[in-house]
């Protein structure tokens, strides 16, 4: 059985990761003490991201609507 769960609070995904319920996609600058301690391991190191800039989610490309076809081009502009 597979449980999933979504937060969006990088507190609380860290207190999930931390209690062991899985694997946390966070910043390292989150992470950064609770690795130096110990308390969680990384992994994947391999496919960590080393841009800096805005990184935005969204669950389809096929049926954007306006406004967020046109604030996913403008932050493509602005980080060019």
């Amino acid at each position: 059985m597979s449980l999933r769960i979504l937060q969006d609070s990088n507190e609380r995904i860290l207190q999930a990761a931390r209690a062991g319920v899985g694997i946390a996609f966070l910043h390292q600058a989150t992470v950064r003490e609770v690795l130096i301690r110990g308390d969680l391991v990384e992994i994947l190191a391999n496919f960590t991201q080393v841009e800096e800039g805005f990184w935005l989610y969204y669950p389809s490309r096929k049926y954007l609507s306006a406004p967020l076809r046109h604030f996913i081009d403008w932050l493509k502009e602005i980080n060019h």
